[in-house]
Parts: C-alpha cells; sequence; structure tokens
C-alpha cells in the first residue's frame, strides 16, 4: 500500500471468485489453489485489470510469478 501511494498508483485486489472467471487461461499451481482458492493469481489479476491486453510471457522465478499488462 506504501508503495502504491508513493507512486500514485492505485492498489486494486480481486475476490478469488472473480480470478476464477479467468484461470482457465493460464497454468496453475496446486500450492496456489490449496493456499488462496484458485490455481493462478498473477495471470487472472493481469487480465482483469488490462481487459485482456497482456504483455509478453509471464516470468516465473524463484517461486515468484509476473504478468504484465496495459491499463489505460
Amino acid at each position: 500500500l506504501q508503495l502504491a501511494s508513493c507512486c500514485r498508483v492505485p492498489f486494486k485486489t480481486f475476490t478469488a471468485e472473480a480470478l476464477r472467471e479467468f484461470e482457465h487461461h493460464f497454468p496453475g499451481s496446486g500450492f496456489v489453489r490449496k493456499t488462496v482458492g484458485v490455481g493462478s493469481v498473477s495471470g487472472p489479476a493481469a487480465w482483469l485489470l488490462s481487459q485482456g491486453q497482456l504483455l509478453g510471457e509471464t516470468l516465473r522465478e524463484q517461486g515468484v510469478t509476473i504478468t504484465l499488462g496495459v491499463a489505460h
């Protein structure tokens, strides 16, 4: 929250139900599903924020997943 405030960008969260609508578009993880209730978070969240305008491939490194999208 502090980073979003300092950078003057909105901070948005989604319910598991909202992410579930789009999780079938992205590879899932059993660990993530067990932890948060959906198999994928990064991809569906980026999809929702960018209205499907994703940039490149999802990055996966050392347990961190990042999906980029363009929001207008």
